[in-house]
């Protein structure tokens, strides 16, 4: 199916709105989404750094605090009082007991106030004294606290934990090394702990308890304050509504709670149902990289994540600060909602002005395609006219011929008759002449002259019958000229037509413009040849009114002479009858009347070559009439033929209306 110009310009103008419509929003989204993604880059880059440098001065800090307490005098003290209360209970070492009893609540009394004082000042969750036989014999945050007071480390609940491994690498060093337990699940407290153990040396002899400065009295576990640490890891600030920053450790497993699906993705469920973080950010910060990707997220969503590795005391953590990609690109999303509507509001505005402005475009091209209808329309009426009239003056003209044929026939009949009664008068004058030469023979020649004017009679009969014949031909050759006078009216009618249908040519071609250019000048040839007919129309009906007037003279002249001609034969062969009997009588009377009758002959001999030469000229005007109705018969035939032309460019502009439908509707 073809399309219409009209839908043409609206697709065009459509299609390049819309295309400039997607490539703004495209270019938009582009460079929002570009400007955007760097500036979350450089907030999630910042906020991880700063999370990072806090998360690594509070590992620091407990470590350093750790070393402090192992240095302070009241450990030692502290240390030398609670043993000397645990065996002063008459507690064993080597498992796991309850050991609170009134000698702790009476130490608790004293010493509560400075243990608290430890654990505000430092910032630490809790304070763990081990002796040297591996049993935790004082806790800081709270005596009765069961999960650690009375625990044995190597052989009780804690001897497969992290814990224990801290506490013996502590005891078995050279020097007062710190060493880091890592975190861990612990199911005493089914929380997730992590402790930093250093071996305490004395400071000064204690002579009573057998102590010399510098050996060995126990261990120092300090438990670090995990809450703090998760308060710097689940800081709000510039993280929005999907924010998060996390540490996982080198196993895979959540050393922190998430932010977002914080019920199955916390350190306590991770690392006891070993729920596994590996996030190719997470790998790439565990092998010691750092950096932003955009990548999915452990639970399926597409995050835009800045990670960094981490370590503190031997141990590898990845350190991740991500965001929710549609959190990071939803003022992007809000963005191009609006340009997609603005967008969709210029696209039907452009759309109704581009109606607006192809139908103003068109409708010149729609009316000038109706003009150019009618025009070729009225174009092929006057042209189906014009070849009818064409093919009616074309017959007429064969008409007319045809008719001049047969009047020339009928004049050269005529002009033999004629000169066959040329040659009867010659006859008759040699007639006569002998009969006055046979006037002197007398009487014997009396029976020849009765008999010659016998001859005499029939051939004036015979003479009278041919003027007759020849008056009748002349009566029928008028009429012939009169049918072609009526026939000339005909072709001067047509003649007016045809200038007057070029006049109308002319103009509907005027009013076409460029287009009717070339039918103006086959309008103009037809008015030229309208105009030519016109002339040999009027030059022959003035012949035809000549050649009536002539011949209607001649037959008046002709039938005048004929009667006297007869009325005078008729008398003088009565007479030459009445006085045959009286030969001798009349001969005198004959002579006269012969010289007479020789006279009269010698006029219808001068009569007839008259009329021989009329003849002749009816002849040659027979012949240039005929002529006439030969050129007046291509002329017809010129016309049928431009008819033909102008019903042809009438149907090249009905197909070029019907292209210009085409090009406007495509239909």
């Amino acid at each position: 199916m073809r399309i219409g110009v009209k839908l043409k310009l609206i697709l065009f103008i459509s299609t390049t709105i819309l295309m400039c419509i997607l490539a703004v929003g495209y270019i938009s989204f582009s460079k929002s989404k570009a400007g955007l993604t760097t500036q979350v880059r450089n907030q999630l880059e910042s906020s991880g750094e700063s999370i990072g440098q806090s998360l690594e001065w509070f590992m620091q800090r407990t470590k350093n605090f750790t070393s402090i307490l192992n240095k302070n005098r009241l450990i030692e003290g502290l240390i030398i009082a609670y043993e000397s209360s645990f065996f002063g209970s008459s507690f064993s070492p080597g498992e796991d007991l309850e050991i609170y009893n009134k000698f702790y609540e009476k130490l608790d009394d004293i010493y509560g106030g400075r243990k608290e004082a430890f654990l505000n000042e430092y910032e630490l969750k809790d304070i763990l004294l081990v002796s040297l036989d591996s049993q935790v014999i004082f806790t800081a945050k709270n005596s009765q606290n069961k999960f650690f007071l009375g625990k044995n480390l190597l052989n009780g609940v804690y001897q497969d934990t992290p814990l224990k491994t801290c506490y013996e690498k502590a005891l078995d060093s050279e020097s007062a090394e710190l060493f880091f337990s890592g975190f861990f699940f612990n199911k005493v407290t089914n929380l997730v702990d992590a402790f930093i153990c250093g071996k305490k040396l004395a400071e000064f002899g204690n002579p009573s308890e057998g102590i010399e400065k510098g050996d060995e009295i126990g261990v120092v576990v300090v438990q670090l304050n995990t809450e703090i640490m998760t308060n710097m890891l689940t800081s709000r600030t510039g993280m929005g509504d999907t924010g998060q920053s996390y540490l996982v450790g080198q196993d895979n497993l959540l050393r922190s709670d998430f932010y977002l699906n914080s019920d199955k993705f916390n350190a306590v469920n991770s690392m006891k149902n070993n729920i596994k973080i590996e996030t190719d950010y997470v790998q790439k910060a565990l092998a010691g990289k750092k950096g932003t990707i955009e990548s999915e997220s452990v639970y399926g969503e597409e995050v835009l994540a800045y990670y960094q590795p981490f370590s503190f005391m031997g141990n590898k953590f990845a350190l991740v600060t991500e965001k929710a990609a549609s959190e990071v690109y939803e003022s992007v999303r809000s963005t191009m909602i609006y340009i997609i509507t603005a967008g969709g509001a210029i696209f039907l505005i452009v759309l109704i002005l581009a109606l607006v402005v192809t139908n103003s475009i068109l409708k010149p091209i729609i009316e000038a395609k109706n003009i150019l209808e009618n025009v070729s329309n009225k174009l092929k009426t006057s042209a189906t006219s014009l070849q009818t009239v064409s093919i009616s003056l074309r017959e007429g003209a064969d008409d007319t011929s045809s008719s001049v044929h047969e009047t020339v026939s009928t004049m050269n009949e005529l002009s033999q008759m004629v000169n066959q009664n040329l040659n009867n008068v010659k006859k008759t004058t040699t007639a006569s002449h002998e009969a006055m030469n046979s006037v002197d023979t007398g009487k014997r020649q009396t029976t020849e002259v009765l008999q010659a004017v016998s001859e005499i009679s029939d051939k004036n009969e015979m003479m009278v019958q041919t003027i007759n014949k020849i008056n009748q031909k002349m009566g029928d050759f008028k009429s012939v000229i009169s049918n072609i006078a009526e026939k000339t009216n005909i072709i001067n009618d047509i003649v007016s037509q045809t200038k007057l249908l070029s006049f109308n040519a002319s103009v509907e071609a005027a009013r076409a413009g460029e287009l009717g250019k070339g039918f103006a000048v086959v309008a103009e040839e037809v008015g030229n040849l309208a105009a030519a007919s016109g002339t040999a129309s009027e030059e022959i009906e003035k012949l035809l009114r000549e050649s009536v007037e002539q011949v209607e003279k001649m037959i008046v002249e002709s039938t005048g002479q004929v009667d006297r001609v007869k009325r005078e034969t008729l008398e003088k062969i009565e007479v030459g009858k009445a006085k045959a009997t009286s030969c001798e009588e009349s001969l005198v009377g004959i002579q006269k009347q012969m010289t007479f009758m020789t006279d009269q002959i010698n006029e219808i001999n001068v009569a007839s070559n008259e009329q021989v030469n009329g003849i002749s000229d009816i002849s040659k005007a027979m012949t240039n009439l005929s002529e006439t109705s030969q050129t007046t018969s291509k002329i017809a035939n010129d016309t049928l033929s431009y008819s033909k032309d102008i019903l042809e460019k009438s149907e090249s502009l009905v197909e070029i209306s019907n292209d210009l439908q085409k090009l406007v509707s495509g239909q």
